[in-house]
């Protein structure tokens, strides 16, 4: 009897980040203009969002920080798959927050999913990008799952 060896990979994959702050409006979401890339093995990622091409399973992660001089009652971190909110990450009360979330969500081969978030301070404030302390800090990453 023959061995087939059968290899599967956790592809399409992207992984990118904000390369400088950007400024978040008061109380609307707001699409993160990502402008990075450090991963995008099969180029399904552009214009601020990822379309896998090949259906299945992905596992898609967002994390983000807000930089605030004051108290917000809120500020969210959310995934949109075709332009609609699908998963957030809501907590407030804090003058700085670190927002993260990882969703599983199935995609069809022309779905997309982008990275959003809100706030509500009352004014502008930025979320931060390139290398605060060394390390990009608003990033959106995901990859196909093995099933």
């Amino acid at each position: 009897m023959a061995i087939t060896k059968v290899t599967r990979h956790n592809t399409p994959a992207f992984s990118c980040h904000l390369s400088g702050n950007q400024s978040i409006g008061d109380n609307s979401w707001t699409k993160v203009t990502i402008d990075s890339e450090d991963l995008d093995s099969d180029g399904k990622f552009a214009s601020n969002k990822f379309t896998p091409t090949i259906a299945g399973w992905y596992l898609i992660t967002v994390f983000c920080r807000f930089d605030s001089g004051n108290d917000m009652t809120a500020c969210i971190v959310g995934i949109y798959k075709n332009g609609s909110l699908i998963s957030k990450n809501t907590e407030g009360s804090i003058e700085v927050q670190s927002k993260l979330l990882s969703q599983l969500v199935y995609l069809d081969a022309d779905d997309y999913v982008e990275m959003y978030v809100k706030q509500n301070t009352g004014g502008s404030i930025d979320i931060n990008g390139g290398s605060y302390e060394a390390q990009d800090v608003a990033f959106f990453q995901g990859h196909k799952l093995i099933t």
